[in-house]
């Protein structure tokens, strides 16, 4: 069989292969070519796709995948034709700011098209070094830019991390994100008037009350963030992450949209316990910080997220660079609520997405 393969390290993580496998070579029974056709192989990849990945965000768009991530001083994103070239395609630096207050320690970007524009939610240092929420605005419909910055949303001023766009059927904007306000880290919600702007007060939307929900630090951290929005059929779903990223157990929850007003957290229920973790057989460690992504013909959705592979033996979390990006593809149940499965085993080859090539 013929096969391309690329090699990538991650930060303390093992070197794992990106292979795409061309057609089985032909293997008649007496040694020789008979002229039958060549049966053809499905391209694959493996897990992880890409080393020193945290935080990723994935879409599709005109026949690319697009991929960012948590890069600390700028925002960047991949692209590539398919899932096997993002481990080796450059990071192109799409923004940076030199301005106070909001060009350090840049967390997870979000690029969400909107009204014909790209926009870019990411998490930076504020004021008083306290992480804020802002908004970048494309000058037209390329991903690659140009950007100019546009406003800080007016999250809470204690610590407003991971915000993302919430669109409900009647195409009505919200914000989600992760924050304190005199509690633990939860999820916060706010309506907009615009991709920009916050028209109400926070809601507390989310609190981490179950004991799957806070795992690390040694005995307790208490976390909900990364919140991600999922669609399915006339269903509304906020998936987010669960308990401290240093250890195994981050994990993904569900809130559900049940009807009545958005901003009420009566109007949400969520899973009693996480509904994609840890696995040990799999060598799957800290699995979280996801977001969706249709395959190249729009006929699959799939999961991104970061995990950590264990290289040593010991199952161990992270909140590092040796963070890599993971993707399995979603299904669903014949009422429409989604199923994530086991997260799949790390350097086993598995089926592209629907209309990848590989190539």
């Amino acid at each position: 069989m013929k096969c391309i393969s690329t090699f990538f390290a991650g930060l303390a993580v093992a070197a794992s292969t990106v292979v795409a496998c061309s057609a089985a070579e032909p293997s008649p029974a007496d040694g020789t070519d008979d002229g039958a056709a060549i049966t053809q192989r499905a391209p694959t990849f493996r897990n992880p796709v890409r080393g020193g990945v945290a935080d990723p965000w994935m879409f599709q768009r005109d026949g690319y995948y697009y991929l960012t991530y948590t890069a600390v001083d700028r925002i960047i994103l991949v692209r590539a034709k398919s899932v096997t070239g993002l481990a080796s395609a450059q990071a192109v630096t799409v923004w940076q700011d030199s301005t106070p207050g909001r060009g350090k320690n840049i967390w997870a970007p979000e690029f969400h098209f909107l009204n014909g524009r790209w926009y870019v939610y990411y998490t930076a240092d504020g004021e008083g070094a306290v992480h804020q929420m802002f908004v970048l605005e494309s000058q037209g419909s390329d991903p690659m830019g140009p950007y100019s910055f546009k406003s800080r949303l007016a999250t809470q001023n204690d610590f407003s991390i991971d915000g993302t766009v919430l669109k409900m059927p009647n195409q009505k904007l919200y914000f989600v994100w992760s924050g304190h306000l005199r509690g633990p880290q939860s999820l916060f919600i706010a309506s907009m008037s615009n991709p920009w702007t916050l028209d109400s007060a926070p809601v507390l939307l989310s609190s981490p009350t179950a004991g799957w929900e806070r795992h690390g630090n040694g005995r307790e951290h208490p976390v909900n963030e990364g919140p991600e929005a999922l669609y399915s059929g006339n269903r509304t779903f906020l998936v987010f992450s669960a308990s401290g990223c240093e250890t195994p157990d981050y994990a993904l929850g569900m809130l559900e949209y049940k009807g009545g007003n958005v901003l009420d957290p009566r109007s949400w229920s969520k899973t009693p316990w996480p509904v994609f973790a840890r696995s040990d057989a799999n060598w799957v460690f800290g699995p979280g910080h996801n977001s969706f992504f249709t395959s190249p013909d729009g006929k699959e959705l799939w999961n991104a997220y970061h995990a950590v592979t264990s290289s040593d033996g010991r199952p161990y979390g992270s909140c590092g660079g040796d963070r890599t990006l993971r993707i399995d593809k979603m299904n669903f149940d014949a009422n429409g609520s989604p199923i994530f499965g086991v997260a799949s085993a790390t350097w086993t080859d598995l089926k592209l997405p629907s209309g990848d090539r590989g190539r």
